[in-house]
């Protein structure tokens, strides 16, 4: 038999609540600093809830597979923090400027950014694996514990720029499946862990 997939009678928009802050300093001709908080709450987001699961083996309707209707009762949860610094060795002025090499013509800039994203389904056809979405929270989109970049970039020598970037970020979480069906909801898609680094962050 095929299988189904249908919009819910009861399907709503996504809602994004969103608040912020931030403060930006110039702490001398030659440092600034900035940092920004985000908090983010998505509401109303889409999960598969399937209206055909087999109960002890058998499908309520036995002309369809899986009938998935998507509803929207999940949410994403997401806390950001950004901080960011740019730093010159010399303070601009037209005489640093005239002359023909000098090493402290060296801008940096620095930015370290910490997001923290929590949510409960996987996508608008996607079943909870429990049953249960309470039960299911774990990384979101984009969550990461640090992403870090530094920018290095050289007027040394008069007419020319040169530009140096050093990146880096943490791994993003990934699946392992186990290969069979653990919760008998008759889904291709079986239960799974939730990795990052090898360790595991959901079942």
């Amino acid at each position: 038999p095929t299988s189904k997939y249908l919009i819910g009678g009861d399907y709503k928009l996504g809602r994004n609540v969103r608040y912020s802050a931030g403060i930006d300093q110039v702490l001398s001709p030659r440092v600034r600093t900035n940092v920004l908080f985000n908090n983010m709450h998505l509401q109303q987001q889409p999960r598969g809830r399937n209206r055909n699961a087999p109960v002890d083996g058998i499908r309520p309707d036995a002309s369809f597979a899986n009938d998935i209707e998507s509803i929207t009762d999940t949410e994403i949860r997401r806390q950001e923090v950004h901080v960011n610094a740019t730093i010159s060795l010399v303070a601009p002025s037209p005489v640093v400027a005239q002359a023909r090499f000098n090493w402290r013509r060296i801008n940096l800039n620095a930015g370290y950014s910490w997001i923290r994203a929590r949510n409960n389904a996987a996508g608008p056809f996607d079943v909870s694996p429990s049953g249960n979405p309470e039960n299911d929270w774990g990384p979101g989109p984009q969550d990461s514990p640090y992403r870090i970049q530094i920018l290095m970039t050289s007027t040394q020598l008069r007419n020319l720029t040169a530009n140096l970037t050093y990146s880096t970020n943490a791994g993003a979480p990934y699946n392992w499946t186990t290969g069979y069906d653990d919760n008998l909801d008759g889904l291709l898609k079986p239960s799974h862990l939730l990795l990052r680094h090898g360790k595991v962050i959901r079942k």
